[in-house]
């Protein structure tokens, strides 16, 4: 039968409603028993009405008195994405039939509805949409119809079927999608994206934060992309816009980094889901913001791929840098934690690893990589570790420490002071001559009673002029130099008026220890001096502090010399008579007496 005019009796259409639920309760208001039998009596096959087949859409629109726009707004599409409402869905995301519906919306359209009361109830397009679990209105979970929504009698199904959830807030994500279905958008970074795009997204970011609970990597999204366990968290998110999403990504990364074998495994669920989308069509955006994260935060190195081919490393591990800068890892570590306050660390897992970000910590490796440790310094000078600890500590080569927060302290000394080093060493060594005795110049340290860095400074500042290298190799050790020149320098090395510990510990006919022992309690003030030919920083004592000191006190090694006793008897004896140390110093130091004690009990 071919009918071309409107029906007698039309309903209220919904912008929100199905087109079977539009037939199915047009079909009831002109007395047909279901859209069964009015697809029966009019040849239009049940299917042109799902799809608003162009064949019969105009009938369609005669018959409803409802525009071709509005029919074809929800109708079935034959594409993997389809228009469905004011967006575009997966074909796969749409339920084949309409049988979800809220009991709460199925009693307010009974009470509020105008129409005849078997036609108020229809069926809301926003329910075939899988990613929608509960009413976006009502917010309980969406149940299913017992049969075809056109051979029930809805009014009398609501009538004897009690909702058996109470109203609730909708959950966001839900009305969310629905309002997307229905052209509500707010310019969100979600809004940017097509619906189907978006409602994934929420779906793996959802399943990354439970993962992120858990501690494990999965490729999949537990129980499906329409779980709403997933959707509801994952949406949380993702209506924060980008920069959430980013942050979001980054604590990921940080927490489960420890856990994969390769650093791309950290994302293999958006890896697994992104794959074979193209990178100009609607899953670019999303694409671009999982492969710049990528870059941004596991370490990759160029011609590895992600999603893209990675053009350049942007992040280290310890290891990775290690070879990069020819430096330890345990040196990287320290300088990321400790001189550089973690700043650029992302992540650090399984004991020593460290993540970071290469271009903030360039330039603290760079220079590091310009640096020795004092072992290495001391193999390109040729000396022993005693002679290089000399040198540091006479500031005759600068150095850095490492942070102050390590258990072990180290220190580093720059490549090209040490190569400075060696070239003004260098600058000073002559041929030998055979008329002058030249000795090695650990040999001149014990024979002239010099210390090593007050030579090495009389051979730097050109003071002395015999000076030789033996062997083609440098080395600080190999150097020879003539005792005789350095006993000829002048003597007054220093102020008259101060005497340096060796000294002054001959002037009291003690100990060296006694006399550092002496300053250290405060009996003397040490004052810094610099020797008028090395110009190396000494300590030392005035003359006239040691007279006035010789004068009050007499120390037991004098004691003992002029008694010719042991120190340990003198001692003794001084005690059984009653006398005790006027100082109590280290155990190596030698005791002091008040000579006024002594002399008082005629010692």
């Amino acid at each position: 039968m071919s009918v071309t005019r409107r029906l007698p009796t039309c309903v209220l259409f919904h912008k929100d409603e199905t087109p079977e639920s539009l037939m199915a309760r047009t079909a009831r208001a002109n007395s047909f028993y279901s859209l069964a039998e009015f697809c029966g009596f009019t040849g239009v096959p049940r299917a042109a009405i799902a799809t608003m087949n162009e064949k019969h859409l105009d009938q369609l629109v005669d018959w409803t008195g409802v525009g071709s726009a509005d029919l074809m707004r929800f109708a079935s599409r034959s594409a993997s994405v389809v228009e469905f409402g004011s967006d575009r869905v997966r074909k796969t995301q749409l339920r084949g039939s309409s049988s979800r519906y809220c009991p709460h919306c199925f009693a307010h359209d009974l009470e509020q509805g105008t129409d005849q009361p078997n036609t108020r109830i229809y069926m809301r397009a926003t329910w075939r949409f899988n990613m929608i679990s509960d009413c976006p209105d009502h917010g309980v979970r969406l149940a299913e119809l017992p049969g075809d929504f056109d051979l029930l009698d809805l009014r009398d199904f609501v009538a004897t079927t009690k909702p058996e959830q109470e109203e609730s807030n909708p959950s966001l994500h839900s009305k969310y999608f629905a309002d997307r279905l229905l052209g509500r958008t707010n310019g969100s970074y979600l809004d940017s994206l097509p619906l189907y795009v978006a409602a994934e997204l929420c779906s793996v970011l959802g399943a990354l934060k439970q993962k992120m609970v858990d501690n494990k990597i999965s490729e999949h999204v537990p129980l499906g992309m329409a779980n709403p366990e997933c959707l509801a968290p994952g949406y949380s998110i993702a209506c924060e816009g980008r920069e959430a999403i980013w942050k979001f990504l980054t604590a990921y990364v940080v927490k489960v980094i420890g856990r994969a074998t390769k650093y791309p495994m950290v994302f293999s669920l958006p890896l697994r889901w992104l794959r074979d989308e193209a990178a100009d069509g609607d899953f670019g955006p999303v694409r671009a913001m999982f492969q710049e994260h990528a870059e941004c935060h596991l370490p990759m190195a160029p011609g590895e791929s992600f999603l893209e081919p990675v053009s350049k490393r942007r992040v280290h591990t310890t290891y990775t840098a290690a070879k990069e800068y020819g430096i330890s890892e345990g040196r990287i570590k320290d300088i990321l934690i400790n001189q550089d306050d973690g700043k650029s660390v992302i992540a650090t897992f399984k004991g020593r690893g460290v993540v970071f970000h290469r271009d903030e910590a360039h330039p603290l490796l760079e220079a590091a990589s310009q640096q020795l440790t004092t072992k290495q310094a001391a193999e390109r000078l040729g000396c022993a570790m005693t002679q290089m600890e000399a040198l540091l500590n006479s500031g005759m080569l600068p150095f850095t420490s490492n942070g102050v927060s390590s258990t072990r302290v180290y220190r580093w000394v720059s490549a090209l002071e040490v190569n400075n080093f060696i070239q003004r060493i260098r600058s000073r060594v002559t041929e030998p001559s055979a008329k002058y005795n030249l000795v090695p110049i650990l040999t001149a340290t014990k024979v002239c009673r010099r210390i090593f860095p007050e030579i090495i400074a009389l051979v730097l500042d050109g003071t002395l002029k015999r000076v030789h290298m033996n062997g083609s190799a440098f080395g600080l050790c190999n150097i020879t130099v003539d005792p005789d020149e350095i006993d000829g320098l002048s003597d007054a090395g220093v102020e008259e008026d101060y005497l340096g510990r060796k000294d002054a510990a001959a002037f009291l006919s003690t100990s060296v220890e006694t006399i550092k022992d002496l300053i250290d309690l405060g009996v003397f003030s040490a004052t810094i001096v610099r020797h008028k030919k090395t110009n190396l920083p000494m300590d030392m004592v005035r003359l006239e502090e040691l007279n006035e000191f010789r004068n009050k006190y007499v120390v037991l090694d004098d004691l003992s010399k002029t008694r010719q006793v042991r120190s340990i008897k003198v001692r003794f004896d001084l005690e059984k008579l009653g006398v005790l140390p006027a100082y109590e110093g280290s155990r190596n130091a030698s005791k002091v007496y008040h000579r006024s004690d002594i002399k008082r009990v005629g010692f």
